[in-house]
């Protein structure tokens, strides 16, 4: 039995659920590990070695996947009885704080790990890639959709990785 993540009845993309709904987007779904963004109601965030992406348009984001042909896919987390703005400025400063990606410290994983933990009361202390997370956020319904732009697929299989990859992939980045 394989430890890959499977994603099932994948669907395209469409701009107006993107910039409605909260998402966790992994792109570049074939790299390992791929990088993992959070948008929420078109806004998104992310972390890199460079720093922080914070309130970028999900339109944006999406033209240049296209323009690179970069495959990507859109996870629907459900929304929290929280206002538009209180998960956008909570995500902003999230990122702000984390402020980059970091060699054995912080990944781009965390962002979506504090947004879990400050939305869904989830204790997320032992999730460590995605894998780890994925799970939990299935068990305690919080997944709605999978859509995805640059893959002409309705399932998805993502190969397994672990922090020694994401390590590597930091260094190498650096």
């Amino acid at each position: 039995m394989s430890n890959n993540l499977i994603f099932n009845h994948i669907k395209p993309a469409e701009s107006s659920k993107l910039n409605k709904k909260i998402f966790i987007i992994l792109s570049n779904v074939n790299n390992i590990p791929p990088h993992i963004w959070v948008s929420a109601f078109g806004n998104v965030f992310s972390l890199d070695i460079k720093g922080f992406t914070a309130n970028r348009s999900i339109d944006t984001v999406i033209r240049s996947f296209n323009k690179s042909k970069t495959p990507a896919l859109f996870i629907e987390l459900k929304s929290p009885t929280f206002s538009h703005d209180y998960v956008i400025n909570a995500l902003s400063k999230i990122v702000t704080d984390l402020e980059r990606v970091k060699y054995n410290s912080i990944t781009c994983l965390d962002p979506v790990k504090q947004y879990c933990e400050m939305f869904y009361d989830m204790n997320t202390s032992n999730t460590k890639i995605l894998s780890d997370l994925i799970p939990l956020l299935t068990k305690n319904n919080l997944i709605g959709e999978i859509a995805s732009v640059n893959m002409k697929t309705e399932r998805f299989e993502l190969k397994q990785y672990d922090l020694n990859h994401i390590n590597e992939r930091i260094l190498s980045l650096q």
